[in-house]
């Protein structure tokens, strides 16, 4: 019996839909739990890294593995970076042959123009092409502050990016094309005003988030982070205080178009998690 026409349409509110598959999902078998993840917008490539902050189970068949492989969002495996560190290879001839430990990758992430960029806690950065070429197409340092302090953090946009270095202070690139770091507060660190000198962050932020430029009244890139009970922003001139009181703020999203702010307080699970949204002036 043929079924009837209508029987695969499905109704949502006051709207029918229907189904089409396009292609077979190819991720079976693959424990996506233990790699970090960075995903390209508009359904671009994915790349994948082990995770190697977590502990892995003894008896468990680890992931030993530490190249990139990218996949297309079907699950097809499409490129596959064998990442090592450029200053391990040019030091390995003085090593009697010995392998020394890889830069350790302190966050990855997808840029405008679809590539994979890769900044590495030794304060390295690293731009790989879509198609998992094996030499990345770019490199450059983030400056002896992120070289010696090193990088444990960091937050991306459409070319640039905002790192935060071991001692709680952020460093940012405008266009990855073009790298020219520079310190957020630097100008209120080297004003010789006291109060200005003691406005950087003393501890690890609850969370925090980035404001483009494109997005911001001044043109320049803003972080916001969560910090005690209460949000800061910091930017170029210093830090300022938000004067809220209801956090700590485990979660700062900042909406697309850089007009709000949502903010969650609690962890994940905890049926006393609160979620605030508030313009982006607070």
């Amino acid at each position: 019996m043929t079924a009837h026409p209508a029987s695969d349409w499905h109704p949502i509110h006051d709207t029918f839909y229907r189904l089409h598959r396009i292609y077979q999902m190819q991720w079976a078998g693959l424990d996506l739990s233990r790699y970090r993840v960075a995903a390209a917008p508009f359904g671009g490539p994915i790349a994948l890294v082990r995770d190697d902050r977590q502990l892995l189970e003894a008896g468990a068949a680890p992931v030993l593995d530490s190249a990139i492989s990218v996949f297309a969002a079907s699950g097809a495996a499409i490129g596959r970076i064998e990442y090592d560190d450029d200053n391990n290879n040019n030091n390995n001839n003085n090593n009697n042959g010995g392998l020394m430990p890889l830069a350790r990758i302190a966050g990855f992430s997808w840029n405008s123009r679809e590539e994979l960029v890769c900044v590495q806690e030794d304060g390295n950065v690293r731009v790989f092409s879509l198609g998992g070429q094996q030499e990345p197409t770019t490199t450059f340092s983030l400056g002896p502050e992120a070289r010696e302090a090193g990088i444990v953090d960091c937050r991306f946009w459409d070319q640039g990016l905002v790192a935060m270095t071991g001692t709680f202070r952020f460093v940012y690139v405008n266009d990855i094309g073009e790298p020219k770091p520079r310190m957020l507060s630097a100008s209120a660190a080297a004003s010789g005003d006291p109060m200005q000198q003691h406005q950087r962050l003393a501890e690890m932020p609850h969370s925090w988030a980035v404001v483009a430029p494109h997005l911001t009244l001044s043109h320049h890139v803003e972080v916001l982070a969560a910090t005690g009970r209460t949000v800061v922003l910091v930017d170029a001139g210093g830090m300022q205080d938000q004067l809220l009181d209801q956090g700590p703020y485990t979660r700062i999203s900042v909406s697309p178009n850089g007009r709000l702010v949502a903010l969650c307080s609690g962890n994940d699970g905890d049926s006393s998690s609160r979620v605030q949204v508030v313009s982006i002036d607070f």
